[in-house]
């Protein structure tokens, strides 16, 4: 907090499979918007793991978020569209048109809709989302983050967090540096690696410098030590644990996992015993299978 209090706006996580990072980094961001601005968008890359399927989700989620009055979002629209390119106007102008309906501003709708209409020309009725999956790398990237710019631009401040990272295919770590250099400047970027057993990925060699590059900070979350793993068994136990005891949760929790040991203090007050931990495998494989076919063949994952 004191990072993004002296304006921090790029942060990295890491740590391994328990560790914490999406529990703490959903509410942290949480904490980042109260009071400042809409929810936070939460994206899992085990999930969104092509460049496609990433954008689609950032996009899906942003329909959700857009505050603005009637003659700002019409001003505001018009400079948005004045920075696309040629070719990506069309598409540009039906975004501002399903916008409108979604934020519910009727009085700008009928104004918006014979701009996207005009630009758009006979395929102003198509999903503009389909459009910008298959547009050319380049015009994407370049629209979605003048999108981006655009809803900032209309008063909310974002919070985009990216979970997994290490399970992102090239194409998506790639638009994901380019949204770290040219993001809007009141939008907060989260994004979490498990370290356990990563798979090939840059973010070493390449994202977490790029963070650092770009003024940002990047955070291990490390295990819990046996003072904390005692504090916590106190706290929702009652009772101090012996050594025996401590030992025991930190075998179990591989180590002092804030993961794992929730699961296992919650057996204890249950009386159902010790759970069974998941492995780093276990989880990788539960995330793959909740893919549909269509996203797994976008994601080129090797099942």
């Amino acid at each position: 907090m004191a990072d993004v209090e002296a304006g921090c706006t790029r942060i990295g996580l890491e740590g391994v499979t328990g560790a914490g990072k999406t529990e703490f980094s959903v509410q942290f961001a949480e904490l980042c918007q109260e009071g400042r601005g809409p929810n936070p968008l939460v994206i899992d890359g085990g999930v969104a793991p092509t460049e496609e399927l990433l954008i689609a989700k950032i996009c899906a989620q942003l329909r959700e978020v857009p505050r603005a009055r009637y003659r700002e979002f019409e001003e505001k629209s018009q400079r948005f569209l004045a920075r696309l390119l040629p070719g990506m106007r069309g598409i540009g102008g039906a975004m501002i048109q399903d916008l409108a309906k979604v934020a519910g501003l009727d009085k700008a709708e009928k104004t918006i809709e014979a701009v996207a209409n005009l630009l758009a020309g006979a395929d102003a009725e198509s999903d503009p989302y389909v459009r910008l999956a298959e547009a050319d790398q380049f015009n994407r990237r370049a629209l979605i983050i003048e999108y981006l710019q655009f809803i900032a631009d209309l008063g909310n401040p974002l919070f985009i967090f990216i979970d997994n990272y290490e399970i992102l295919e090239n194409s998506a770590r790639e638009f994901l540096r380019v949204l770290l250099h040219r993001k809007p400047a009141n939008c907060l970027l989260l994004i979490a690696v498990n370290t356990e057993r990563e798979p090939p990925s840059d973010w070493r060699s390449i994202f977490a410098p790029n963070i650092m590059a770009e003024g940002g900070e990047v955070y291990p979350i490390p295990d819990l030590s046996n003072d904390e793993i005692v504090a916590w068994h106190k706290a929702d136990i009652g009772i101090d644990p012996d050594d025996q005891t401590v030992q025991d949760l930190v075998r179990a929790s591989h180590g002092g996992r804030p993961a794992y040991l929730a699961m296992i203090i919650s057996g204890l007050l249950t009386g159902m015993g010790e759970p069974r931990v998941p492995h780093f495998e276990e989880l990788q494989a539960t995330r793959r299978r909740s893919l549909s076919a269509t996203a797994r063949s976008l994601g080129d994952l090797d099942l």
